[in-house]
């Protein structure tokens, strides 16, 4: 379930809500025992404590290690922004009480609309990259006209626009992958905020709150050029001026795009020469690696295919007249690559490539099902985790495989390539039963838990009225002890990313936070 809001603070909202009274300059650095001067992240840990936006921990330590949950990152933005966190408006969710140390951001942001107002928030749960995503562009007003594409984000998916930005303005610096469901480390969080901050005091406008922060680095405060502080002229459209930029950035993502399909297409007629040559001397190792390098620079080559279809797409959503020619010359460089790459795996990749790769592919497929339906009779959660994996991986290399066959040009192995597609679906299906039973197994460990917890609450509160040190200490004993066993169980379930899995994983922190607080509380 989403729960950020694609919303932008307009400026002049902004300019009223906005105030860096909790964002001083002055306090002093702090120096953390658990970020040592050489690390990576030493001097922007130390900048945005200097600067109240991040805080360490009462025994002197940052834990960089530690995960930011949506709670702590919900304070950390509001800081920076510096909105008005004493004025709020309730925003209802369950499980967000008035007295919880995050809440005034949580309700602000909700109430400017960062967040969206839904039923829960689920403050202690750790934020996703992708919902880091969502905050940052939301909250910085970041744009880009060209997007980044990485191979684990579907056009489809809520975040796809958010995470393209960052990777497109570098506040990210990903390549390939990512990792949209990971969790978001404390270094890492600072690493993201100083580069919005230092993006948006480089980005040539003027109304940012970040601009005058004069002793963020050693540019001081930032004010317009001295002909922008002129008397506006009359009857000036900004409009043109604006649609100029937006030319010339997409003129730009053009020319970037159509040089990438350029040189991976010299690269692949570089490859496809050495192996003509490999082949003239019969030399089968020289034969293999190039097969191999060919295989990769084809791989790239759809890459920017896709990447140019993306930007012509965007071009021709703009509309400017002026781009016409480079849209022709942008649609003609990918009918071209299209065609160098189509000729490239015909010439290369015969018959008994595919075979090979076919019969590969079916064998490790049907290996991994074997293995997955025995660990399905078995029960044993460690080796169904271990097995599904498995089964995943090879189902992802199954059906890149019966994906390229069906672009080739070989068509003589039909029977092959059935038989592997009648596999992919047997594994889709395992996967889907694998998933269930993991979800049950969770759920019915969970359900477990929580009778428990409220059990030895029970027999906590009913010790504190009757004053009994004995039987609270027994209590807040094996309460202790079933923390930790519940602790280990969601340890058990964090490396698995099913999405029928996240409502059992939210119901158990819920359980294990409510347990701990009680604890706390009771002590």
């Amino acid at each position: 379930m989403k729960y950020l809001k694609k919303y932008v603070v307009p400026t002049l909202i902004a300019a009223a809500l906005f105030s860096t009274a909790g964002v001083s300059a002055e306090a002093k650095g702090k120096g953390f025992k658990d970020v040592p001067n050489n690390v990576d992240y030493y001097h922007t840990v130390q900048k945005l404590v200097n600067f109240k936006i991040i805080g360490g921990y009462s025994d002197g330590t940052f834990k960089p290690g530690n995960y930011v949950t949506r709670g702590q990152a919900a304070s950390m933005i509001a800081r920076i922004l510096g909105v008005d966190l004493k004025n709020v408006k309730d925003p209802g969710f369950k499980d967000v009480s008035t007295a919880y140390t995050h809440y005034p951001a949580i309700a602000k942001l909700t109430e400017v609309g960062i967040f969206d107002a839904n039923e829960k928030f689920n403050p202690n749960r750790q934020l996703t990259r992708a919902e880091m995503a969502d905050i940052l562009v939301n909250a910085f007003k970041l744009e880009s006209v060209v997007l980044q594409s990485y191979d684990d984000v579907n056009k489809d998916s809520d975040y796809y626009q958010v995470i393209g930005t960052i990777g497109a303005l570098d506040i990210t610096r990903n390549v390939g992958k990512f990792r949209p469901e990971d969790g978001v480390k404390r270094a890492n969080f600072a690493v993201f905020i100083e580069r919005v901050i230092n993006f948006k005091r480089n980005d040539n406008k003027y109304d940012d709150i970040w601009d005058s922060w004069g002793t963020w680095d050693n540019k001081g405060v930032i004010k317009p050029p001295k002909d922008a502080d002129d008397d506006p002229k009359p009857n000036i459209d900004p409009k043109p001026s604006e649609d100029a930029q937006k030319v010339e950035d997409l003129k730009k993502a053009i020319k970037d795009v159509v040089d990438n399909l350029e040189d991976a297409q010299e690269e692949i007629d570089d490859i496809l020469e050495n192996l003509e040559e490999a082949i003239e001397e019969d030399d089968d190792d020289d034969i293999e690696e190039e097969k191999d390098n060919l295989s990769k620079a084809l791989k790239n080559l759809d890459a920017f295919i896709q990447d140019a279809e993306e930007v012509l797409e965007t071009a021709q959503k703009a509309n400017y007249s002026e781009l016409q020619s480079n849209e022709d010359q942008l649609e003609n460089a990918i009918r071209k690559a299209n065609k160098a790459a189509k000729e490239a795996y015909a010439q290369t990749f015969d018959k008994e490539y595919y075979e090979e790769i076919l019969e590969e592919a079916l064998e490790d497929l049907e290996d991994a099902i074997d293995d997955a339906e025995r660990s399905l009779k078995n029960n044993g959660l460690s080796v169904l985790k271990r097995d599904y994996k498995a089964l995943e991986s090879a189902l992802k290399d199954a059906e890149k495989t019966f994906e390229s066959y069906e672009d080739s040009n070989v068509d003589s192995l039909d029977d092959e390539a059935k038989d592997l597609e009648e596999a992919i679906e047997e594994a889709e299906e395992l996967i889907k039963e694998v998933e269930e039973t993991l979800e049950d197994k969770l759920d019915n460990q969970v359900e477990y838990f929580e009778d428990l917890f409220d059990n030895i609450l029970d027999e906590l509160d009913e010790a504190v009225d009757n004053k009994d040190k004995s039987d609270i200490y027994d209590a807040q004993e094996r309460l202790e002890a079933e923390i930790e066993n519940a602790e280990k169980l969601q340890k058990d379930y964090s490396d698995l990313d099913i999405k029928a899995l996240d409502n059992e994983k939210e119901t158990l922190q819920v359980a294990i936070q409510k347990a701990k607080d009680e604890l706390k509380n009771s002590k």
